[in-house]
């Protein structure tokens, strides 16, 4: 049934929450910021502002990095360059890789059977890096990434621009992830089918319905 699959990065193939908590554990550290928990769930707080404007169109891809880390400075009194700041913490995210399970295994299978195309809000520089140094890039014929395109998910522009060159029917696509503000509000608008990849088995408290969902990636076999 379907002939192209959009997989999303960030806690769908890439263990993005852990990866973010070394990398600010590394930050603080570096900065001899004392109050570690203070600085991570600061952070996060604000991380999750920034994104949520971006996937409602208020800010750009190429703003969140210091915008995130001139508001963190601000918070936390920090005297360090917001700019350096941000920059670091790009270049350690961009080098830093922890693979949800079987996310390799499952890809493997995906690979000679279907046109994989990565679909992800983040950063070039981060995704293009962690791509590379994990060994996954070689699995996709285009990365689709909101930095480089200029509009992030759930926009339907995303995904149309996105799936320019390639030739398909809308029925013969699906989106592959775990936000269900994003990833499935994204296919919906766009008018694909989607798969709600949801692996801690929460509710979905939202307006959004994914087509199919599933605790693990494996389960991709069977639905597919």
């Amino acid at each position: 049934m379907f002939k192209i699959l959009l997989l999303d990065a960030d806690n769908t193939l890439f263990d993005f929450d852990k990866t973010e908590h070394t990398v600010l554990t590394q930050l603080a550290q570096n900065i001899h910021y004392d109050d570690l928990e203070s600085f991570i769930q600061t952070f996060l707080k604000i991380n999750h502002q920034v994104w949520g404007q971006l996937e409602k169109g208020e800010i750009t891809a190429d703003k969140i990095n210091d915008a995130r880390f001139k508001e963190l400075c601000h918070q936390l009194q920090i005297k360090q360059s917001y700019t350096k700041l941000a920059n670091r913490y790009v270049d350690i995210l961009s080098q830093t890789i922890f693979l949800i399970d079987d996310s390799l295994d499952i890809l493997e299978y995906l690979y000679p059977r279907y046109t994989l195309l990565l679909a992800t809000n983040g950063l070039s520089v981060v995704q293009r890096g962690r791509l590379t140094k994990s060994g996954l890039s070689g699995y996709f014929s285009s990365l689709i990434i909101s930095e480089e395109i200029g509009v992030s998910k759930p926009n339907s522009a995303f995904f149309e621009t996105g799936l320019d060159k390639y030739s398909y029917e809308k029925e013969e696509v699906l989106m592959i992830g775990d936000s269900l503000k994003s990833d499935i509000a994204g296919g919906i608008n766009f008018g694909i089918q989607s798969c709600w990849f949801n692996p801690k088995k929460q509710e979905n408290e939202t307006a959004h319905q994914p087509t199919f969902e599933i605790s693990h990636l494996m389960e991709l076999k069977d639905l597919l």
